[in-house]
């Protein structure tokens, strides 16, 4: 046991050290490096698959395919395959193969190769043939590695959306049906309201509590009003919102926001 040095003039660094700090700067990706160079694009012609240049990492683990690599498909049977970087740290190799299947596509090795494993098959391309045909699948894509800017956009995003969906106005406006004293909202609903706080302006005051309240089989809110006590009654339901007033009043309007 000691400690080692890395980032030291003469010092001796293994490619294990240097892959487990490449994978955690990539945010544990394993992938292409997309945009960087010819982004290892792949292509078919007189029974090849060639690819344009690129880089691939897998857990910090880095290789380079020059352009024009190629490997042969044999057109012998009808199956499914794909064509794979091999990583084999047994054998302190890298090979360029391809692994089929004649029923569906094959599955795939990938060992976690930061904690013991020791083989990775990362796919670059996804094809199917038979006798006469070679199709690449050009709905799959090889997975790819974000940038710290790819990340931190999405991220943006995501808690852009989160925010507007749990804290933004969800429904607000007046009821479309009434049946007697029962007013009926049909865009506000569970989908969009449940867990959010709700304000009925009925008989000149504004009523405010939270949909629980009146969600699943319905519930009851007291309030005070020019030195009366009134309720409201309500459910909250998957297909509209039903509230009536203890006096017979007309709910005017209704907000919800979360």
């Amino acid at each position: 046991m000691a400690v080692v040095k890395i980032t030291f003039d003469s010092a001796s660094v293994t490619s294990k050290v240097d892959a487990d700090i490449n994978h955690f700067y990539a945010c544990f990706q394993n992938g292409k490096m997309p945009n960087v160079l010819g982004a290892l694009t792949p292509s078919t012609s007189n029974n090849y698959i060639t690819f344009t240049s690129g880089y691939v990492q897998v857990y910090g683990r880095r290789a380079f395919v020059e352009q024009g690599t190629r490997i042969s498909i044999s057109l012998d049977s009808v199956k499914y395959g794909y064509v794979i970087l091999k990583f084999d740290l047994d054998r302190n190799e890298l090979t360029l193969e391809k692994k089929e299947d004649s029923s569906n596509y094959p599955t795939l090795t990938q060992d976690n190769l930061m904690n013991g494993g020791t083989i990775y098959e990362f796919p670059i391309a996804k094809y199917s043939k038979t006798t006469s045909s070679l199709t690449l699948d050009t709905s799959w894509s090889t997975p790819e590695i974000k940038n710290a800017q790819s990340i931190a956009y999405s991220t943006e995003q995501s808690v852009n959306s989160r925010t507007d969906s749990r804290y933004g106005s969800q429904w607000q406006g007046w009821g479309t049906i009434s049946y007697g004293t029962t007013y009926f909202f049909n865009n506000m609903k569970s989908s969009n309201c449940s867990d959010s706080i709700m304000c009925v302006y009925v008989g000149g005051c504004s009523v405010i509590f939270h949909s629980s309240v009146i969600a699943g089989s319905g519930g009851i809110v007291h309030y005070y009003y020019n030195g009366k006590e009134r309720t409201i009654s309500g459910q909250l339901t998957s297909s509209g919102c039903y509230i009536s007033q203890s006096d017979g009043q007309e709910p005017k309007y209704v907000r919800c926001v979360r």
